[in-house]
């Protein structure tokens, strides 16, 4: 419970920010029964890349995570910059992974200047391996920036819809997707 906060940062590196854990890397590291409830505030942020998770930022390396993964915290993020293009990855669970998540739930609100990296389970999977299995989300997500209006606007998720916000990284649907199967809106 409570917020994480990233503000005004200028870093010439990676910034990574987690509702649990920053990030995942070493081969025996593994993230067991993690349930955020604090919402995620990231604004004002100039970095080579940023990674976002509501909980953990990124895994690199590692065991798959066991047990439940639960992320309720609210993701807003605003007025980012990175060096590489296109290099912000948001996930309601992981922001990017090499490996699988298997049961995870996410439900939340995700605002991050409608970024394709952006996904309720992963942000980016980055490995054949990293796909989401039998995961539950649901919530609303920013999908376009309405410039007239200067606001984001939002779909909520549904049975129609959920399987395209299942992972980020640019694709809209992932319909028969290996780990798409068992997986499902709240």
């Amino acid at each position: 419970e409570g917020e994480i906060k990233c503000y005004d940062l200028t870093s010439s590196s990676l910034v990574r920010v987690g509702g649990i854990l920053g990030y995942q890397a070493t081969s025996a590291s593994q993230i067991t029964n993690a349930t955020n409830k604090g919402n995620i505030f990231v604004s004002n942020v100039t970095a080579k890349e940023l990674y976002v998770g509501g909980i953990s930022s990124a895994i690199t390396g590692g065991l798959a995570p066991n047990g439940e993964l639960v992320n309720v915290g609210n993701i807003s993020i605003s007025n980012i910059t990175t060096t590489t293009a296109g290099a912000a990855y948001t996930g309601g669970i992981v922001g990017s992974s090499v490996v699988s998540v298997d049961g995870a739930k996410c439900y939340c609100s995700i605002n991050t200047q409608a970024n394709p990296n952006t996904g309720f389970i992963f942000g980016v999977p980055r490995s054949a391996t990293a796909v989401a299995k039998n995961c539950q989300i649901g919530g609303e997500i920013a999908t376009e920036y309405d410039e007239d209006e200067d606001v984001y606007l939002t779909e909520k998720i549904s049975s129609n819809n959920f399987y395209k916000y299942i992972y980020g990284g640019g694709t809209t649907d992932w319909t028969g997707v290996e780990g798409y199967d068992g997986c499902s809106w709240l």
